[in-house]
């Protein structure tokens, strides 16, 4: 093998881990926040869901919260129960006005709160520190015990990318796209 193809090699697999690991931050931070999920509090805070369940519109709440609620911010974590709002999508996007533009525009980034967990929480960012008061982001807590997790660093180290994108062929496809 040529050094030009072991440089391609290794730009592809660069790629190719700068789609996965984010893609799997996201679920992992999914299911943190699943983990919380106060179904009572969630069933309260949003009667169109009960409905929705009664006719068939919706899988479960936790399909629900993980596809959607999670990006509307609807209350019923217990985090929000304590008052903590770790996050403030309208402020997010007031203040960076960049990830408000590509909103839509790019297939990966659905929400202001999704370039949150994945990018702009290590950005530590002014609002975040004041919706909580003294002591840094909240958001920033749950992501880095995320990142810490032993679990979640075991996975990473036995990741075989191949079997990944064969099992996630949506990232693959986008991946294939540069998108």
């Amino acid at each position: 093998m040529n050094e030009q193809t072991e440089e391609k090699l290794s730009s592809e697999s660069d790629n190719t881990e700068n789609h996965i690991l984010p893609h799997i931050l996201r679920e992992s931070i999914y299911l943190e926040f699943l983990s919380a999920l106060d179904t009572d509090r969630y069933l309260d805070s949003n009667p169109d869901l009960a409905v929705a369940l009664e006719y068939d519109q919706i899988e479960s709440l936790d399909a629900h919260f993980r596809h959607a609620g999670l990006q509307e911010l609807y209350n019923g974590t217990r985090a929000l129960h304590t008052g903590i709002n770790p996050y403030n999508e309208t402020l997010y996007l007031q203040e960076n006005s960049d990830v408000n533009e590509c909103i839509g525009q790019d297939k990966e980034l659905i929400s202001g709160f999704e370039h949150y967990l994945l990018n702009g929480y290590r950005e530590i960012l002014d609002h975040t520190r004041n919706d909580i008061g003294v002591g840094g982001s909240h958001g920033s807590i749950i992501i880095e015990n995320i990142l810490r997790d032993d679990i979640y660093q075991s996975f990473l180290s036995e990741l075989d990318t191949e079997k990944y994108l064969a099992a996630n062929e949506d990232l693959a496809t986008a991946i294939e796209k540069g998108t």
